[in-house]
C-alpha cells in the first residue's frame, strides 16, 4: 500500500523545505514524493533534490501540474499537497485508517503560527469552516475540497477534466478535481488537525494573490472552463452565534480578498 504525494512548485524556496520535512517525518513511511516544477528561478529545485529524485518540469498552472504528478506516479492513494503546507506527522497514517470508509478526505487546516492581522483573519476563517464543516463540504457550493484520494477515483476525475483546461487553471483547481470525483463517489470525509498553511502576511500579498485568482476566473468564464462552479462558491460565511468574533473576522477576510479578486476579474483577458 503506497501513498504518492504531488507537490507543484514555482519559486517556492521560502516554504518548500518545511513542507518536505513534514512529509519526511510522517509516521507512515511508504510514500513517494513527486515535485512538478514550473521552471522556478530561485532555489526551489536545489531543495527538492534533497528529498526526491522524482522531479518533473511542467510549463503550466496548478491543475495541470497536479495531473502530471499523478500520471507520473499514482500509487494506491494520492495526496495533492501545496508547497506552502505543513503536515502534522500522523496525517498519512490517519488518512489511511479512514480510507476504508471514504474514497476522498478533506484535511483540516490552520494557519501556521499566525502573527500578523492578515494571518489571524485567515486562521479565523479556517476555524469557522471546520466548526461548521457540514455546510462547506459540497462539490458544487462548498469551499472545502479533498486532498487525499484513492488513486482509482482520482484517475477517473482527471480523465473527465477537459484537456484544454489543464494548463491554464490555477483558481478553483481543487474544486474542479472534487467536482469530477464526486460524479463517481460521494464518500468524502474529514481528517482533523492535519495541515498548517503559510498565509499572506501583509495586505500587499493578499492583494497580489487574489488579483491573480480573479484573472484566472475571468479566463474560466471566457472559455466556459468550469465557470458553473465559480458563482456557487462566492458567498459569505454563515454567522455562527457561538463564535461571533471568529465569524466577523472570517467575513472581513472575504471582503478584503473580494476587492482585488473582482478587479482582477474585470481587467483580465483571455490569452
Amino acid at each position: 500500500m503506497k501513498v504518492c504525494i504531488t507537490i507543484p512548485t514555482l519559486n517556492s524556496a521560502n516554504t518548500l523545505r518545511l513542507t518536505l520535512e513534514s512529509v519526511r517525518e510522517q509516521t507512515f513511511k511508504d510514500f513517494q514524493i513527486t515535485i512538478v516544477d514550473s521552471f522556478s528561478t530561485d532555489g526551489t529545485l536545489d531543495i527538492a533534490k534533497e528529498y526526491t529524485d522524482e522531479i518533473i518540469s511542467y510549463r503550466g498552472k496548478v491543475l495541470g501540474a497536479r495531473m502530471e504528478g499523478f500520471r507520473h506516479n499514482p500509487g494506491d492513494y494520492h495526496l495533492i499537497l501545496d508547497s506552502d503546507q505543513v503536515l502534522e506527522r500522523t496525517t498519512l497514517e490517519r488518512c489511511l485508517q479512514m480510507s476504508g470508509d471514504h474514497d476522498m478526505l478533506c484535511l483540516e487546516e490552520r494557519s501556521l503560527q499566525p502573527k500578523t492581522f492578515i494571518e489571524r483573519l485567515y486562521d479565523a476563517d479556517r476555524v469557522l469552516l471546520h466548526r461548521n464543516v457540514g455546510s462547506y463540504i459540497d462539490s458544487i457550493t462548498g469551499v472545502m475540497c479533498p486532498r487525499f484520494y484513492k488513486s482509482e477515483l482520482l484517475g477517473k476525475a482527471f480523465d473527465n477534466i477537459r484537456p484544454e483546461c489543464m494548463p491554464m487553471v490555477h483558481a478553483y483547481e481543487d474544486a474542479i478535481i472534487f467536482y469530477e470525483a464526486s460524479k463517481f463517489s460521494n464518500r468524502v470525509g474529514l481528517v482533523k488537525d492535519t495541515v498548517w498553511h503559510h498565509e499572506p502576511k501583509r495586505l500587499s500579498e493578499l492583494w497580489r494573490k487574489n488579483f491573480k485568482y480573479g484573472k484566472d476566473v475571468r479566463y474560466m468564464h471566457e472559455t466556459a472552463c468550469y465557470s458553473e462552479l465559480v458563482g456557487k462558491k462566492e458567498r459569505f460565511r454563515k454567522f455562527d452565534r457561538s463564535m461571533p468574533l471568529i465569524s466577523l473576522k472570517a467575513n472581513l477576510l472575504l471582503v478584503m480578498k473580494g476587492v482585488p479578486y473582482k478587479l482582477g476579474y474585470l481587467i483580465g483577458r483571455q490569452k
